[in-house]
């Protein structure tokens, strides 16, 4: 940003000949003066930058083997997700169908162990179906003792009478002790029956144990399959995001080895680069100002025909102590991919805009020293030069801020000579062009 003075005209040849004119034995000195120039020093800081891809990924093989298809080379477009090698691992391959039939092995057990577990219920419930039946029987055998009792009663006190014979009543204590003995037989039946619920019940809670393990190693077995179609997957090497591939270490048929296993060196690198981290160093008189979202100009000396507009994306909020300087990054889009990994150039930040209120005069123009953000210049009013205070600001060494006391309006000594003095009568003439930088 460039402020271009404004001067003064040069006197005229009848100025010079004026009564106001010194006499010749003692002339006026001459001075050159200058005109401030409106609006303020932007507060900038221009600094050293490289460029960074947004994004990057060494890729490794998971597991070792010999590498089988390689789908990319270096400067290959990719995106994400893309195969980009794969790595021959048979004993993988088996460990997946391995286990694929142990999980089929698993479901089939569980199949059966809930066959168990049904056939047992059913069991149970056959079980108590016959307790049912023979307390039913009981019942009946009960009622027919009852019955078999009454008649041999009645048989007992009619042949006391002599009214049967004793043949009949020997007959109906044969029925009589025939159903007693039919009762007893069913209470019998009814204890086995219980005993046989009880023996079903047990099969039925040993059924669903055996049914809990089954299921334990289906889980177990899925998760194996799982496990190694994993480390399959590992054989298959994608791109994590859209970028370039920008590192080959192995060709096709080479024996790759995992870093588990000592490889050290990526199988592939890929970076994005659809938008890329210019990085840049803030020294530490210019970090009390810089924030994210200042405005930036990026230039690279590889594209000296461009200039690159973004902003202070972010900053470290801590200082290098061993050079005195903060990390901050401007995220700047690349659509074009012009800018590669590691280009060098020159970041320009706004750390502060100008002030429209103030004025910016030539370092130079100062007198004397600086206290409490107040010095002095000198004004030509007149033919004199006026000694006046004014409120200083930002100095960049080549311009100077004016907060107060002077206007554009004013002329004002650009480099006073030591002998001037408030009120000296001066001849003054505009200074060469001179260009004002803002800092």
């Amino acid at each position: 940003m460039f402020g271009i003075w404004a001067f003064s005209s040069p006197p005229s040849a009848a100025q010079a000949q004026s009564p106001a004119a010194a006499p010749s034995g003692n002339p006026a000195p001459r001075v050159e003066t200058v005109h401030p120039t409106q609006g303020g020093l932007a507060k900038r800081t221009s600094q050293p930058g490289s460029a960074h891809s947004f994004e990057s990924a060494e890729l490794f093989a998971k597991v070792s083997g010999f590498l089988k298809e390689q789908h990319v080379d270096i400067g290959s477009r990719v995106k994400r997700g893309d195969l980009l090698a794969e790595i021959d691992v048979p004993e993988l391959t088996e460990d997946v169908t391995a286990a694929t039939a142990a999980l089929k092995q698993a479901d089939a057990e569980q199949t059966q162990a809930e066959a168990r577990v049904s056939s047992a219920l059913a069991d149970q419930k056959a079980a108590e179906a016959k307790i049912a039946q023979m307390a039913a029987d009981v019942q009946r055998c009960e009622a027919e003792v009852s019955l078999a009792q009454k008649q041999y009663d009645r048989m007992s006190e009619l042949n006391k009478l002599k009214g049967v014979e004793d043949r009949i009543v020997e007959e109906r204590l044969c029925q009589l002790q025939s159903a007693q003995a039919a009762q007893r037989a069913a209470q019998s039946g009814v204890s086995a029956a219980e005993q046989q619920a009880a023996a079903a019940a047990s099969k039925v809670t040993l059924a669903k144990a055996e049914q809990t393990v089954n299921q334990a190693k289906v889980t177990v077995a899925a998760s194996a399959l799982e496990r190694a179609k994993v480390m399959l997957s590992y054989s298959r090497i994608t791109s994590p995001y859209d970028g370039v591939v920008t590192c080959r270490n192995f060709h096709r048929g080479a024996y790759v080895r995992s870093p588990d296993h000592g490889g050290q060196i990526p199988l592939l690198a890929v970076d994005r680069t659809d938008q890329m981290r210019v990085v840049v160093r803030i020294p530490e008189r210019d970090v009390p100002f810089i924030q994210p979202g200042d405005k930036a100009t990026i230039q690279f000396d590889a594209l000296p025909q461009r200039k690159f507009a973004g902003a202070v994306s972010r900053i470290a909020e801590s200082e290098d102590p061993a050079t005195r300087t903060m990390l901050a990054e401007i995220d700047l889009p690349n659509p074009d991919r012009l800018i590669r990994d590691h280009m060098y150039g020159r970041v320009d930040i706004a750390l502060e805009e100008s002030l429209p209120s103030v004025t910016i005069v030539p370092s130079t123009c100062l007198v004397g020293d600086v206290a409490n953000g107040k010095a002095k210049v000198f004004v030509v009013t007149g033919e004199q030069a006026i000694l006046r205070e004014v409120l200083i600001g930002n100095d960049t060494g080549v311009s100077l801020e004016i907060l107060s006391g002077l206007s554009p309006s004013d002329e004002v000594v650009l480099r006073p000579a030591g002998g001037l003095s408030d009120g000296t009568k001066v001849a003054s003439t505009a200074a060469p062009a001179v260009a004002a930088k803002t800092h």
